[in-house]
């Protein structure tokens, strides 16, 4: 390497910007949740009182439980794809993490845990408050409810 491309290569270095914190993985996160749990209402409002009262009723067999024969498999997979890939791509070498490296980790768990506290406030607060409005209004004839099912 010659002096102007140690130079040019030292300009650069000094022009990059070496963040330790990114949370931007946990916004896209949490914009993809909002729009899915928003879409999930808007489905369970419209086909809830429409087709979800009796459980013996065709169009409750069309409507839910054909999305929970889908996302009970869609679930599981997913659990064994992101254990296998946390499994497979964790450090061996747990001793040799420098401390920056150690604390973009802890902040990148933070930022997961944010993601985590988002869908447990979805979870917790619309879709656990409609699922006792529904037992309040409706005399269910299955454990299937819609709510459940979601």
């Amino acid at each position: 390497m010659n002096l102007t491309t140690e130079k040019a290569a030292g300009v650069a270095r000094a022009g990059e910007v070496d963040t330790i914190v990114n949370y931007k993985p946990a916004y896209i996160t949490m914009g993809v949740m909002l729009v899915f749990y928003v879409g999930i209402r808007i489905y369970e409002q419209y086909f809830g009182w429409k087709a979800g009262l009796d459980s013996f009723a065709p169009e409750f067999q069309t409507y839910w439980m054909n999305l929970m024969w889908t996302e009970l498999p869609l679930e599981f997979v997913a659990f064994c794809g992101i254990g296998g890939y946390l499994w497979k791509t964790r450090d061996r070498n747990i001793d040799a993490v420098a401390p920056r490296e150690e604390m973009r980790r802890i902040l990148t768990l933070i930022g997961w845990l944010a993601v985590y506290a988002f869908s447990v406030y979805w979870g917790a607060s619309y879709f656990t408050e409609q699922d006792g409005t529904w037992h309040q209004t409706v005399i269910r004839d299955t454990d299937f409810t819609p709510s459940h099912i979601l």
